[in-house]
């Protein structure tokens, strides 16, 4: 996160602090009055004045347009979250209400799914999670179904959860000798392995391996290539676009820009690679994205077998409540990790040594 070394005193961060909760909670520029009776009429409207000044000059604060109240910028906003937020505690009414939209448990694929939409539906912004990393991912099983003659499915199981089927046409009959090849090869020399080390190459040099056999095979392990290539990518799955609509700050030609950028999944995803540990908050000056100016990105990883493997996060307009959105993106990714770990098999280190 972007650090700001500015030097403010208690009374101007209370100011400010004052400042940006109202304008969270309205969505209307506050003015030198509000905040003095925010502030319970400690301090003189004067010298609010002369403090929202200062702020304004710090670019800590805007003002949208002429006579109107202050705004929090977006370096308003990190000194806020940085600094001076205080996190909201999750009830434990509210931890039971994410368990309960967390379904689908015995199926990763379907779980991050439903994830991204109970992001979106609890927060009513666009809601965001990526498939486990496949750095470390082995293949665990393939399977071959027949599909007719020459027809069959390729079907590969991964260690991170994730399953790609294909289709593949033979130039030959599929008959039962070339089946029992086949698994005989998948066994010695694809199950176990690196989903990373199943290339081109690779298939190459076991299809030149079987000599005479090697015409009928490739159209099968060039199905498992492309099954592990596929299974190697992570997928970004997004649910709630539709949400940002209702957000008045999504006026014009903002939301269409956003929803291109969002069409873009590559973007979208390497943005959210960049991030690692607990929750992250992305302004979206920061993201250097033009899409996303006037925009805010919440990222979280979720852990399986102790080890960071994925993302899940909440876009939506930078006024948002970071207080309480945080803690419950922390939650989400807790509970996400957890179960993604039990369905796959894999003990989470930090259950065994306490650690959160």
């Amino acid at each position: 996160m972007k650090e700001l070394n500015i030097q403010l005193s208690e009374r101007k961060l209370r100011v400010l602090s004052a400042i940006i909760k109202s304008y969270i909670q309205t969505g209307e520029p506050v003015g030198s009055k509000a905040v003095v009776d925010l502030l319970d009429n400690s301090v003189s409207s004067a010298t609010i004045r002369n403090d929202m000044a200062e702020l304004a000059q710090l670019g800590l604060i805007e003002q949208p347009h002429t006579s109107a109240g202050r705004i929090p910028s977006q370096a308003g906003y990190r000194l806020y979250i940085d600094k001076l937020m205080t996190r909201y505690p999750l009830s434990d009414e509210e931890k039971k209400i994410i368990d309960d939209m967390l379904s689908d448990k015995d199926d990763p694929e379907k779980l991050l799914e439903n994830a991204s939409a109970a992001l979106a539906e609890l927060t009513n912004m666009a809601g965001l999670t990526t498939t486990p990393a496949a750095e470390e991912a082995t293949i665990t099983h393939v399977e071959l179904i027949p599909a007719g003659k020459r027809n069959a499915v390729i079907v590969l199981l991964s260690s991170n959860g994730i399953m790609k089927s294909k289709l593949c046409r033979s130039g030959c009959n599929i008959t039962s000798d070339l089946i029992g090849m086949f698994y005989n090869i998948v066994q010695n020399s694809i199950v176990g392995q690196n989903i990373c080390d199943i290339t081109l190459p690779y298939i190459q040099t076991l299809a030149v391996s079987l000599g005479e056999h090697a015409f009928d095979m490739i159209p099968l392990l060039m199905s498992v290539y492309e099954a592990s290539r596929e299974a190697g990518e992570s997928e970004l799955c997004l649910k709630g676009q539709a949400n940002l609509l209702l957000h008045p700050e999504y006026g014009g030609t903002r939301a269409r820009e956003l929803f291109e950028f969002l069409a873009q999944r590559d973007k979208m995803l390497s943005l959210l690679r960049r991030h690692k540990g607990g929750v992250s908050v992305v302004l979206g000056s920061e993201a250097n994205q033009h899409a996303l100016d006037g925009s805010s990105l919440l990222v979280a990883n979720y852990r399986i077998g102790g080890y960071e493997s994925g993302a899940l996060g909440v876009l939506g307009p930078d006024r948002m409540n970071y207080a309480k959105l945080i803690p419950s993106l922390e939650y989400f990714a807790m509970r996400v990790g957890k179960l993604l770990s039990d369905v796959l098999g894999e003990g989470d280190i930090s259950d065994k040594d306490g650690s959160s």
